[in-house]
Protein backbone atom coordinates (compact mmCIF):
# COMPACT_ATOMS: atom_id res chain seq x y z
CA UNK A 1 0.00 0.00 0.00
CA UNK A 2 1.35 3.46 -0.91
CA UNK A 3 2.14 5.69 2.06
CA UNK A 4 -0.66 8.34 2.33
CA UNK A 5 1.97 10.88 3.32
CA UNK A 6 3.70 10.22 0.00
CA UNK A 7 0.44 10.73 -1.88
CA UNK A 8 -0.19 14.00 -0.10
CA UNK A 9 3.27 15.33 -0.88
CA UNK A 10 3.05 14.15 -4.47
CA UNK A 11 -0.34 15.82 -5.01
CA UNK A 12 0.88 19.15 -3.68
CA UNK A 13 3.99 18.98 -5.83
CA UNK A 14 1.81 18.81 -8.95
CA UNK A 15 0.30 22.22 -8.15
CA UNK A 16 3.35 24.36 -7.47
CA UNK A 17 1.37 27.58 -7.95
CA UNK A 18 -0.14 27.29 -4.46
CA UNK A 19 3.22 26.69 -2.75
CA UNK A 20 6.08 28.96 -1.80
CA UNK A 21 9.64 28.03 -2.81
CA UNK A 22 10.40 26.82 0.72
CA UNK A 23 7.24 24.69 0.76
CA UNK A 24 8.14 23.20 -2.62
CA UNK A 25 11.61 22.30 -1.33
CA UNK A 26 10.12 20.79 1.84
CA UNK A 27 7.60 18.66 -0.04
CA UNK A 28 10.23 17.60 -2.59
CA UNK A 29 12.48 16.36 0.21
CA UNK A 30 9.51 14.66 1.83
CA UNK A 31 8.62 13.04 -1.49
CA UNK A 32 12.14 11.65 -1.97
CA UNK A 33 12.53 10.55 1.66
CA UNK A 34 9.18 8.77 1.66
CA UNK A 35 9.95 7.08 -1.68
CA UNK A 36 13.24 5.78 -0.28
CA UNK A 37 11.51 4.52 2.86
CA UNK A 38 8.76 2.73 0.95
CA UNK A 39 11.31 1.07 -1.36
CA UNK A 40 13.81 0.05 1.31
CA UNK A 41 14.91 -3.53 0.71
CA UNK A 42 15.02 -6.14 3.45
CA UNK A 43 17.88 -8.58 3.01
CA UNK A 44 18.17 -12.14 4.29
CA UNK A 45 19.73 -15.43 3.26
CA UNK A 46 17.79 -18.57 2.39
CA UNK A 47 18.86 -22.18 2.08
CA UNK A 48 16.63 -24.98 0.87
CA UNK A 49 16.67 -28.25 -1.02
CA UNK A 50 15.42 -26.20 -3.99
CA UNK A 51 18.72 -24.27 -4.06
CA UNK A 52 20.84 -27.40 -3.76
CA UNK A 53 23.84 -26.86 -1.48
CA UNK A 54 23.81 -23.11 -2.02
CA UNK A 55 22.68 -20.31 0.26
CA UNK A 56 20.94 -17.57 -1.73
CA UNK A 57 20.63 -13.89 -0.91
CA UNK A 58 17.03 -12.69 -1.00
CA UNK A 59 15.95 -9.05 -0.98
CA UNK A 60 12.36 -7.91 -0.65
CA UNK A 61 10.24 -4.80 -0.42
CA UNK A 62 6.51 -4.26 -0.77
CA UNK A 63 6.55 -4.88 -4.54
CA UNK A 64 9.73 -6.73 -5.45
CA UNK A 65 11.57 -9.94 -4.58
CA UNK A 66 15.19 -10.40 -5.70
CA UNK A 67 16.36 -14.02 -5.45
CA UNK A 68 20.04 -14.33 -6.30
CA UNK A 69 20.38 -12.48 -9.60
CA UNK A 70 16.70 -12.66 -10.60
CA UNK A 71 14.20 -9.88 -9.88
CA UNK A 72 10.50 -10.64 -9.57
CA UNK A 73 7.50 -8.41 -9.07
CA UNK A 74 5.51 -9.76 -6.13
CA UNK A 75 1.75 -9.66 -5.67
CA UNK A 76 -0.09 -11.01 -2.64
CA UNK A 77 -3.03 -12.82 -4.21
CA UNK A 78 -4.48 -14.19 -0.97
CA UNK A 79 -3.82 -13.35 2.67
CA UNK A 80 -4.66 -16.68 4.34
CA UNK A 81 -3.21 -19.01 3.48
CA UNK A 82 -0.67 -16.61 2.02
CA UNK A 83 -0.46 -16.93 -1.75
CA UNK A 84 2.14 -14.83 -3.57
CA UNK A 85 2.50 -14.46 -7.32
CA UNK A 86 6.03 -13.82 -8.63
CA UNK A 87 6.65 -12.55 -12.17
CA UNK A 88 9.84 -12.08 -14.17
CA UNK A 89 9.12 -11.52 -17.85
CA UNK A 90 7.54 -14.74 -19.09
CA UNK A 91 8.31 -16.54 -15.84
CA UNK A 92 5.42 -16.76 -13.40
CA UNK A 93 5.19 -18.62 -10.11
CA UNK A 94 2.33 -18.86 -7.65
CA UNK A 95 3.61 -19.82 -4.22
CA UNK A 96 1.87 -20.77 -0.99
CA UNK A 97 3.87 -19.64 2.03
CA UNK A 98 3.31 -20.91 5.56
CA UNK A 99 5.41 -21.19 8.72
CA UNK A 100 6.57 -24.25 10.62
CA UNK A 101 6.58 -24.57 14.42
CA UNK A 102 9.91 -22.71 14.62
CA UNK A 103 8.70 -19.82 12.51
CA UNK A 104 10.70 -20.84 9.43
CA UNK A 105 8.91 -20.55 6.07
CA UNK A 106 7.61 -23.45 4.03
CA UNK A 107 7.15 -22.62 0.36
CA UNK A 108 4.96 -24.72 -1.93
CA UNK A 109 4.81 -24.34 -5.71
CA UNK A 110 4.74 -26.53 -8.79
CA UNK A 111 3.39 -29.44 -6.75
CA UNK A 112 6.42 -29.52 -4.42
CA UNK A 113 6.98 -28.25 -0.89
CA UNK A 114 10.31 -26.82 0.25
CA UNK A 115 11.16 -26.03 3.88
CA UNK A 116 13.37 -22.93 3.88
CA UNK A 117 15.95 -21.93 6.49
CA UNK A 118 16.22 -18.17 6.77
CA UNK A 119 19.10 -16.21 8.32
CA UNK A 120 19.72 -12.51 8.79
CA UNK A 121 22.93 -11.04 7.30
CA UNK A 122 24.50 -11.12 10.77
CA UNK A 123 23.53 -14.77 11.28
CA UNK A 124 24.74 -15.63 7.76
CA UNK A 125 28.13 -14.03 8.41
CA UNK A 126 28.42 -15.92 11.70
CA UNK A 127 27.55 -19.21 10.00
CA UNK A 128 30.10 -18.48 7.25
CA UNK A 129 32.83 -17.90 9.85
CA UNK A 130 31.92 -21.12 11.67
CA UNK A 131 32.00 -23.06 8.40
CA UNK A 132 35.43 -21.61 7.53
CA UNK A 133 36.78 -22.51 10.95
CA UNK A 134 35.41 -26.06 10.62
CA UNK A 135 36.98 -26.45 7.17
CA UNK A 136 40.35 -25.27 8.48
CA UNK A 137 40.03 -27.62 11.46
CA UNK A 138 39.63 -30.69 9.22
CA UNK A 139 42.14 -29.59 6.58
CA UNK A 140 45.04 -32.07 6.36
CA UNK A 141 48.36 -30.95 7.86
CA UNK A 142 51.05 -31.15 5.18
CA UNK A 143 54.34 -32.47 6.59
CA UNK A 144 57.17 -31.10 4.48
CA UNK A 145 60.91 -31.79 4.31
CA UNK A 146 62.72 -29.16 6.40
CA UNK A 147 65.84 -29.57 4.23
CA UNK A 148 67.08 -31.57 1.23
CA UNK A 149 67.89 -35.15 2.10
CA UNK A 150 67.29 -38.87 1.73
CA UNK A 151 64.36 -40.77 3.21
CA UNK A 152 65.95 -43.44 5.42
CA UNK A 153 62.81 -45.05 6.83
CA UNK A 154 59.04 -44.65 7.11
CA UNK A 155 57.36 -45.53 10.39
CA UNK A 156 53.70 -45.11 9.35
CA UNK A 157 51.07 -46.45 6.98
CA UNK A 158 48.06 -44.76 5.43
CA UNK A 159 45.17 -44.93 7.89
CA UNK A 160 47.38 -45.12 10.99
CA UNK A 161 46.38 -43.05 14.02
CA UNK A 162 49.23 -40.94 15.35
CA UNK A 163 49.73 -38.76 18.38
CA UNK A 164 51.36 -35.37 18.46
CA UNK A 165 55.12 -35.97 18.50
CA UNK A 166 54.93 -39.42 16.90
CA UNK A 167 57.89 -40.07 14.56
CA UNK A 168 56.55 -40.37 11.02
CA UNK A 169 59.76 -40.96 9.08
CA UNK A 170 63.49 -40.38 9.21
CA UNK A 171 65.28 -38.00 6.88
CA UNK A 172 69.05 -38.18 6.42
CA UNK A 173 70.74 -34.88 5.67
CA UNK A 174 74.41 -33.94 5.94
CA UNK A 175 75.16 -37.44 7.28
CA UNK A 176 72.73 -36.90 10.17
CA UNK A 177 69.39 -38.66 10.70
CA UNK A 178 66.47 -36.36 11.53
CA UNK A 179 63.22 -37.69 12.95
CA UNK A 180 60.22 -36.01 11.27
CA UNK A 181 57.46 -35.90 13.87
CA UNK A 182 53.74 -35.24 13.67
CA UNK A 183 52.73 -31.73 14.78
CA UNK A 184 49.26 -32.92 15.79
CA UNK A 185 47.17 -35.96 16.66
CA UNK A 186 45.27 -37.43 13.75
CA UNK A 187 45.15 -40.01 10.97
CA UNK A 188 47.65 -40.50 8.18
CA UNK A 189 45.89 -39.50 4.96
CA UNK A 190 48.72 -39.87 2.46
CA UNK A 191 52.40 -40.81 2.19
CA UNK A 192 54.19 -39.31 -0.79
CA UNK A 193 57.68 -40.83 -0.40
CA UNK A 194 59.36 -44.19 -0.11
CA UNK A 195 62.57 -45.32 1.65
CA UNK A 196 65.67 -44.38 -0.29
CA UNK A 197 64.01 -41.47 -2.09
CA UNK A 198 65.83 -38.13 -2.32
CA UNK A 199 63.68 -35.07 -1.60
CA UNK A 200 64.12 -31.33 -1.83
CA UNK A 201 63.37 -28.82 0.92
CA UNK A 202 59.61 -28.17 1.12
CA UNK A 203 58.58 -31.44 -0.53
CA UNK A 204 55.32 -32.75 0.96
CA UNK A 205 56.24 -36.01 2.68
CA UNK A 206 52.82 -36.96 4.03
CA UNK A 207 49.50 -35.55 5.23
CA UNK A 208 47.79 -35.92 8.60
CA UNK A 209 44.05 -35.32 9.05
CA UNK A 210 43.06 -34.02 12.52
Amino acid sequence: MTNPLFLSANTKLRDKSVLSSSEIKFHHNLHVETLVQTRMMNTFYASSEYFGDNTVQVQTDSETVIIGDKTFTATVVQEYPTVIELRNGNEQYRCIVSLDAKGQPIVSFGGYTYPVQVATPKEHNYQTVLKSVAEVAIRPARIVAPMPGLIKSIAIHIGDSVKKGTTLLTLEAMKMENAIKSPLAGTVKSINVSAGQAVEKGFVLCEIVP
